[in-house]
């Protein structure tokens, strides 16, 4: 596949594998978003919220592997061993559908986001177990190891939080779904407007 962004980037840049949130799936998130707004407004809640720093729409994403930073050469390699992967895989690699049902404050009390929450998937965990092994076995390690938790990330908060949050009880979103018709390397920038998130390359499901 073509590699439009890579001309443009600059070595080593942090990186990962992920699928992009369909303009469907961003439009229906956009109503969680407002749903949430109105449904704080008092108390605990009205103070998180005043504190989240919202994600933007174009940078909504569902991770599957943390690379850290890599060098052209690894991308190279990650490129070239993820187009061999995905031709011998063929008809296994299918495009499938998965849904968000809820939102749920993850992270903790030290760095807490607002994510909307995936119900269980065999298929998304089928994808993120296939990448996990296709990395290992150019890099000799999986990726930053941490409990796999699909979501996508809504917001972040601004500053740390003294206790765990409990969601607004009055919150009831709609069932989401997210067709994955593919899965693409992101290249991740630190801004002063938060992280920003480049695809900079992408890998079809059939």
């Amino acid at each position: 596949m073509a590699n439009p962004a890579a001309a443009s980037c600059s070595y080593p840049y942090r990186a990962f594998l992920g699928i992009t949130v369909t303009a469907e799936a961003n439009q229906q998130l956009n109503a969680w978003v407002s749903q949430y707004s109105n449904a704080v407004t008092d108390g605990e809640h009205a103070s998180t919220r005043n504190d989240l720093r919202w994600v933007k729409a174009e940078n909504r994403h569902i991770t599957l592997n943390f690379l850290g930073d890599i060098h052209q050469a690894q991308e190279r390699r990650l490129s070239s061993a993820f187009d061999a992967a995905t031709a011998a895989a063929g008809p296994s690699l299918k495009s499938f559908t998965v849904q968000f049902e809820k939102l749920v404050y993850l992270g903790g009390a030290s760095s807490p986001v607002l994510a909307a929450i995936c119900t269980a998937c065999s298929d998304l965990s089928t994808l993120q177990n296939w990448t996990t092994e296709t990395v290992k076995s150019i890099t000799g390690c999986s990726g930053r190891q941490r409990p796999y938790i699909p979501h996508i990330t809504l917001a972040r908060h601004r500053k740390k939080v003294p206790t765990s949050i409990t969601m607004p009880t009055a919150l009831k979103p709609q069932t989401i779904r997210v067709t994955v018709s593919a899965f693409a390397l992101f290249k991740s920038e630190l801004k002063n407007t938060g992280s920003e998130y480049t695809v900079i390359k992408r890998w079809p499901l059939l």
